[in-house]
């Protein structure tokens, strides 16, 4: 599975070991333990999405980093990506001509 975006300069992309849709529903007692342990609010780390209470978080696996939150939106987009052929970067690269 993958996640691909484009931003001005080249396409990003990151690929993702295992994706679990339902990981979390984000609630009050999910905020105040955040909260008391010093931790930043949840938010999906590929669109920046702020999770709103009753939303429900995805976990994804990110090889040679931490897990990573990612929103229902960007997960059906990784599990639709991964159906659908890879897209290639178009960065202006050497290879283009």
């Amino acid at each position: 599975m993958r996640l691909t975006r484009e931003v001005p300069a080249h396409v990003e992309t990151l690929e993702l070991r295992w994706l679990s849709r339902d990981f979390l529903v984000m609630s009050p007692a999910v905020r105040r333990t955040r909260e008391k342990h010093k931790m930043a609010a949840i938010t999906c780390q590929w669109c920046g999405h702020a999770f709103a209470d009753g939303e429900m978080v995805a976990l994804a696996a990110i090889p040679m980093a931490i897990n990573a939150t990612l929103c229902q939106a960007c997960c059906a987009s990784a599990e639709a990506a991964d159906a659908a052929p890879l897209q290639q970067p178009t960065d202006g690269g050497p290879d283009e001509a």
